[in-house]
């Protein structure tokens, strides 16, 4: 049985399902127990901290735990994508 956020299942489940390889796997996420879980896939992440629901300070909290792409925008994932495609992400997870 699948376990749910923090755990990775729900992302294996989604490469699998899909046939992608997992490095080749990019997580937008807003939550530590999504992040948590697409780093324990050895998934490459992106934290999203512009939604509404997200407090003041967020980002640096994320920054503090070792996630090092933050997004702030939407219209920041187009370049992020790219520069996962380029492997400029090298073996950096998040």
């Amino acid at each position: 049985m699948a376990q749910p956020k923090p755990y990775p299942d729900v992302y294996l489940f989604a490469a699998e399902t899909l046939g992608v390889d997992l490095s080749r796997c990019l997580v937008v996420e807003d939550s530590v127990a999504g992040l948590t879980a697409a780093r324990s896939a050895e998934m490459k992440t992106i934290a999203f901290v512009g939604a509404s629901h997200i407090p003041s300070g967020y980002a640096q909290v994320l920054h503090e735990v070792g996630i090092t792409r933050i997004m702030r925008h939407m219209d920041e994932l187009p370049a992020l994508v790219e520069a996962g495609v380029r492997g400029d992400f090298g073996d950096v997870l998040s």
